[in-house]
């Protein structure tokens, strides 16, 4: 899968770098017909400390055309990854036939889990 990240007034940190391919690549696993990924993280200068400072915006290209995104706001980047992906994978599954509670429970679980990194 092409993966790609960009950032918009963020400096991406290494930490960041390794959960984002981290997670990508579990995306990637679960969902083989994921073709390309786009990772955006915009830090948002007006807003620094605010709940919604950092923003991210995943999305997938699935190998039949299909785009599908999540967004999310957070007050710091390593929550918000987490959370981007998380909301992903519901998207995911929901594309794959899961009903939405089943693809709930399954984000719930993936939240709960312990990160890799703490930044």
């Amino acid at each position: 899968m092409e993966l790609t990240i960009l950032d918009q007034g963020a400096k991406i940190i290494p930490g960041w770098k390794t959960d984002i391919d981290d997670l990508a690549e579990g995306i990637h696993q679960r969902y083989p017909q994921a073709a390309r990924m786009e990772v955006v993280l915009t830090r948002h200068p007006h807003c620094t400390k605010g709940p919604k400072s950092a923003e991210i915006l995943v999305s997938v290209t699935l190998i039949s055309g299909q785009l599908i995104a999540s967004h999310t706001f957070e007050p710091m980047f390593s929550t918000a990854i987490q959370s981007g992906f998380a909301l992903l994978d519901a998207e995911l599954q929901r594309a794959d036939g899961m009903s939405p509670l089943e693809a709930v429970q399954e984000v719930s679980k993936s939240l709960n889990a312990p990160s890799q990194t703490a930044m």
